[in-house]
């Protein structure tokens, strides 16, 4: 009878013991869930909705198209840069398109990686840039597109371009036109008027 008894005290105080390991799962769980909830709702809360300039061409005119893009505010000027560029190598939407909006962007236009140095911009392209055969006029539209894009970001006035982290001398198209580092907006004397998208 002794033995019994000890048999089924053990076996109760097994049930406990899995009842409150349960238990202590299910609070885990939870607070995990809570913790997860703060973090998330903290990080929308400081995620900003803003439109930001994008150009492109019609005619013989830099076009400025509206992006909205979503940034946290403590987002640095490179996270920026890549939204930006993300939405300059996709070029214009089906809608702008058939308003004659273009881009002169080359297919094989690769940013490897951004640096920003002071107020100069550092992009390290690939090597396909070389591919670029249109004419000097078009690829000084190109690098206008690029350089007026980047520069609509607070603390950016100039653009660097490295060719596969190289500095060397950028010579662009088929009828090579030579590119002198940094880029700004000065260096596109033929830009005069530049036409706004409304929406």
């Amino acid at each position: 009878m002794v033995i019994k008894r000890r048999r089924r005290q053990w076996s109760f105080n097994k049930k406990k013991s899995s009842s409150k390991l349960i238990l202590f799962y299910i609070f885990l769980v939870f607070s995990a869930l809570v913790l997860f909830y703060f973090y998330l709702s903290n990080s929308i809360s400081d995620t900003v909705k803003t439109d930001i300039k994008v150009y492109f061409i019609r005619g013989e005119k830099l076009i400025a198209v509206k992006r909205n893009i979503s940034l946290q505010s403590s987002s640095s000027v490179i996270k920026k840069s890549k939204d930006v560029l993300h939405h300059l190598i996709a070029g214009p939407t089906t809608i702008e398109r058939i308003l004659g909006i273009f881009s002169e962007v080359p297919e094989k236009f690769h940013v490897l990686d951004l640096e920003q140095v002071g107020k100069t911009l550092i992009l390290n392209v690939s090597s396909d840039i070389y591919d670029y055969t249109s004419s000097a006029f078009h690829a000084q539209f190109f690098l206008a597109q690029l350089v007026y894009t980047l520069t609509e970001i607070n603390s950016v006035n100039n653009i660097k371009i490295l060719i596969d982290d190289k500095e060397d001398s950028l010579v662009l198209g088929g009828e090579g036109l030579m590119i002198e580092n940094p880029l700004s907006r000065n260096n596109f004397k033929f830009v005069n008027n530049i036409e706004e998208r409304k929406k």
